[in-house]
């Protein structure tokens, strides 16, 4: 349930996992498991604004209850992951990183996050082999399968984008973020009526990349449409919206709102932030001193 990566979804895990904790509470699976799902919903999903502290506390209690349970190495990827995308102590990012995968080193989410890491480095073919790999050990993964199109659609290989959102629905047709990559690579491919029919409909499952839906709307000519989202994203309390926001701005051609809300997404310390000089959409900020300061 709470891979599904809604609140309602997320919600439903929450309760089962605390009938376990109930069960016993001097099993460190439990937290184990809620470590897992704030990790990835806080890196990936508008759930819950403390979702990356919350990982960070359930990894710490699962290895006080037992350090050398079998499922340590999944503590240690979400200490290793808060460290990369909200502390920014690379170094310590990666020395959890690395621990979990001498603990396992067929830990998937171990892999998917060194690749992130590895991004950091410039290397990018090798981040590339790190997210195939979490793919050969948990090939049934919604989550690692779309990543790959994230990816690509990250840093504009639109064409390569295709592939692996279509694989991930494959597995799963209603899932809302391969709609959303998939959707958007076709729009930049010139296939606009099937694109924001797909970006439509990732929206109504969740808000999370409804910027997509904007940017895609300017893309295919509609400016007006794309304001509107722009309009609308704005009045949405979440700060996860951050990022979004500073891409479609960025698309529209406002610089100085778009560089608003990078510099917002800066001092709160976003998970995005240091891999913004990758980020296809912010593109036409590369040369502008406040983006690079």
């Amino acid at each position: 349930y709470m891979k599904k990566f809604t609140k309602e979804d997320f919600q439903k895990g929450l309760t089962l996992v605390q009938e376990a904790i109930d069960l016993d509470p001097a099993d460190p699976l439990p937290y184990i498991t809620l470590s897992r799902a704030y990790s990835i919903t806080s890196h990936i999903a508008d759930i819950d604004p403390d979702g990356h502290r919350l990982a960070k506390a359930y990894a710490q209690k699962a290895l006080d209850l037992d350090s050398m349970n079998i499922y340590a190495a999944d503590a240690y990827v979400s200490l290793g992951s808060n460290a990369l995308y909200y502390d920014w102590e690379f170094t310590l990012a990666k020395k959890y990183l690395a621990r979990a995968l001498e603990l396992n080193p067929n830990n998937a989410a171990a892999h998917y996050h060194y690749g992130w890491y590895i991004t950091l480095e410039g290397d990018m073919d090798s981040a590339m082999n790190e997210f195939y790999r979490s793919i050969e050990i948990d090939p049934l993964s919604l989550y690692f399968t779309h990543n790959i199109s994230w990816y690509y659609v990250w840093t504009g290989e639109f064409e390569k984008a295709v592939e692996p959102a279509r694989k991930t629905l494959e597995m799963n047709p209603d899932y809302p973020y391969a709609k959303a990559m998939l959707g958007l690579a076709y729009v930049e491919l010139g296939r606009y009526e099937e694109g924001l029919r797909l970006q439509r409909e990732a929206t109504e499952k969740a808000k999370t990349f409804e910027h997509y839906l904007g940017i895609s709307y300017e893309l295919a000519g509609m400016p007006d449409s794309a304001m509107a989202v722009a309009a609308r994203l704005e009045t949405y309390p979440s700060n996860w919206f951050n990022f979004g926001l500073a891409e479609l701005w960025a698309v529209l051609g406002d610089q100085e709102k778009a560089m608003q809300y990078i510099e917002k997404s800066y001092e709160l310390k976003q998970d995005f932030v240091v891999w913004y000089q990758w980020d296809h959409y912010l593109r036409s900020l590369w040369d502008n001193p406040r983006f690079n300061e």
